[in-house]
């Protein structure tokens, strides 16, 4: 949940120094990481004292019916009006989906339209830009849970479970 936190503010911090006003928030799972970031979005958006006005939820179930997702994306940033908005992808592969529809829609992306997906997945399919995303490296989450599991098998407990740092990373694209 840390790396969650960390990966979100790093997406906010990011956002706010880019110059965008306007958010569109996708909210996919109503549970487990998504539900996680959706939260830690709506948290960091207020600590940057952001108007509730100026965010946007876009809510839906990608795989059931992606063409519901688009039309609630669209017309969060249609009620945005012509402020720069950025619209927070809940995993790359939503956001390497709304790239491509927001952009067969006349969106101009990467410039006042932007698009931040997590996972740090090479999000370059489609015909697109390549994305921006935020990233946590899977080496250092396999490091952390071998190190767990050594310390477990020695019969050493740990103080807080559950609870482990892992680097957040930004990987730049063209889409934000």
């Amino acid at each position: 949940a840390a790396d969650i936190a960390e990966s979100v503010t790093l997406s906010v911090d990011m956002a706010m120094k880019l110059g965008y006003e306007r958010f569109v928030i996708c909210k996919i799972e109503r549970e487990g990481d998504d539900l996680r970031r959706f939260t830690a979005l709506r948290r960091a958006l207020a600590a940057k004292n952001v108007n509730s006005d100026h965010i946007q939820i876009a809510e839906g179930w990608s795989n059931a019916n992606p063409s519901a997702l688009i039309k609630q994306v669209v017309a969060g940033i249609e009620r945005c009006g012509d402020h720069k908005t950025l619209v927070f992808a809940c995993h790359d592969a939503i956001g390497a989906f709304l790239r491509d529809r927001l952009a067969k829609r006349g969106f101009a992306i990467g410039k006042e339209i932007g698009i931040i997906g997590f996972a740090g997945s090479d999000a370059k399919r489609g015909d697109g830009p390549k994305l921006t995303s935020i990233a946590v490296d899977p080496a250092d989450i396999g490091r952390n849970a071998a190190s767990i599991l050594v310390s477990r098998i020695n019969g050493e407990l740990m103080e807080s479970p559950g609870k482990h740092t892992v680097d957040v990373n930004v990987i730049f694209g063209e889409t934000a």
